[in-house]
């Protein structure tokens, strides 16, 4: 606040900056004191929307303190961004599932952008001391590190340093594999930015656990080859026509009976996000 208060001293109000702050440093008032002197994009770092895991990983965010600050900021136009992380090895399916709702709340109340990545062993961290003896496989992905062992001798460097190329690697957990965090965390990424609202009605009218429609969904694009973790190729313009196809392929086309699944209004609102892309 110090550096709002400066330019707001000397008149500088003609910058446009963006900053990243933790939810419980920020209230409305230091907020609208921020906007006024030129932020526009804010970075909030959420990691779980689990509160027992805010508990775990010792973040211990306030959401119900947290919701009116975003809501307010996305409502002046401020380009926030809330981060989530997957793949704590304390978490469990219930976690995943409250992560992923809340992201898709966040979404819903208007954020521009929402995204999850996996978790990574930075050096200097507790992941990293409690879990580098432990870091043998590499990870397939990773948003701090460019996966490409294209060239032999750089594949044999990040095998023999974990403790130099940490961030290269994944983070055992004890109830799932690399694979199934990379695939969750990409359809995560996928369902929160195509298609937030379609996703929330789904799981609603199903009533369905995050993690139980992702299983149901890889099932499906494993039959239909589609490799939609590779976000190299794979865009969520492709996942809003693939998720219409899948909800048609799985649940539309077995209805018995209209309370089991309210079809009309999720097609009626499928067909209007695909348009939208």
């Amino acid at each position: 606040m110090d550096f709002c208060s400066y330019l707001e001293t000397h008149g500088i109000h003609q910058y446009r900056w963006a900053a990243s702050s933790r939810t419980d440093c920020l209230d409305l008032n230091r907020l609208q004191k921020m906007y006024a002197v030129g932020p526009r994009g804010l970075f909030f770092g959420i990691e779980t929307g689990s509160e027992r895991m805010q508990g775990v990983i010792k973040k211990n965010l306030d959401f119900e303190r947290f919701e009116p600050i975003l809501r307010e900021g996305n409502r002046w136009g401020i380009r926030n961004t809330t981060a989530f992380i997957l793949g704590f090895p304390e978490e469990e399916e219930t976690d995943l599932d409250q992560t992923l709702l809340k992201a898709l709340h966040y979404r819903r109340l208007g954020t521009p952008r929402v995204f999850f990545s996996k978790l990574t062993a930075l050096t200097g961290t507790s992941i990293y001391r409690d879990y580098l003896d432990q870091l043998q496989e590499l990870s397939q992905t990773s948003t701090t590190s460019p996966q490409n062992y294209a060239i032999p001798f750089v594949r044999e460097i990040i095998l023999s340093h974990p403790d130099l190329f940490s961030s290269f690697y994944h983070v055992p957990h004890p109830h799932f594999s690399s694979d199934f965090l990379v695939k969750f965390v990409e359809f995560a990424n996928l369902t929160v930015n195509a298609c937030a609202s379609l996703v929330e009605k789904t799981l609603e009218a199903t009533r369905s656990r995050p993690t139980e429609l992702y299983r149901r969904w890889e099932a499906w694009a494993r039959t239909q080859g589609i490799e939609y973790w590779d976000y190299h190729t794979y865009n969520t313009g492709q996942f809003r026509e693939d998720f219409q196809h899948f909800l048609e392929a799985e649940f539309f086309s077995r209805l018995k009976s209209p309370e089991m699944f309210k079809a009309y209004d999720i097609r009626v609102l499928a067909h209007r996000e695909v348009r939208v892309s």
